[in-house]
């Protein structure tokens, strides 16, 4: 989608499978994503914006969103409880690694969401209890912020 101008949003993957949680590299010429194409969800890469060709990176069904190295050199993801990191060379030819176990993650793990910017340090959401049940109940509030303004406007008063 332009920021700019009148131009209508320009989809750039046209897939009969889900693709999902797509994450640009830093130099901009990578997009990596997770994908059902295989059956279940792996991480895949495709050459951006050119979208000519894929790769499947991960083999052993990701369970999270890739995440880019801050170097642009790795990509990481999630697959079989482990923190998984693959090794991406690109020039001229874009060459990945192996994938290669780098730790154990939480067996509560919700999701990896980013890296910090040395590359040693990695934000993850964990459930409050290790063995968390599924979401039974969801409550949603209609007209909070109408509220919220009424009892802001009864504190000033």
């Amino acid at each position: 989608m332009y920021l700019e101008g009148d131009q209508p949003p320009n989809p750039i993957l046209h897939s009969s499978s889900f693709d999902d949680a797509p994450r640009l590299s830093g130099d901009g010429r990578l997009l990596a994503l997770l994908s059902d194409e295989s059956g279940r969800n792996e991480v895949h890469v495709v050459p951006f914006p050119g979208m000519n060709g894929r790769w499947q990176i991960s083999t052993g069904g990701a369970s999270s969103a890739p995440i880019w190295g801050p170097r642009g050199n790795e990509l990481f993801y999630a697959e079989k409880g482990n923190l998984m990191k693959v090794d991406v060379s690109g020039a001229p030819h874009v060459i990945f690694s192996r994938p290669q176990m780098v730790c154990p993650l939480p067996s509560s793990l919700f999701g990896l969401y980013d890296i910090t910017t040395d590359g040693r340090k990695f934000l993850i959401t964990v459930s409050a209890e290790e063995n968390a049940v599924a979401l039974t109940q969801l409550n949603v509030v209609v007209g909070w912020f109408t509220e919220l303004k009424q009892k802001l406007a009864t504190l000033n008063k």
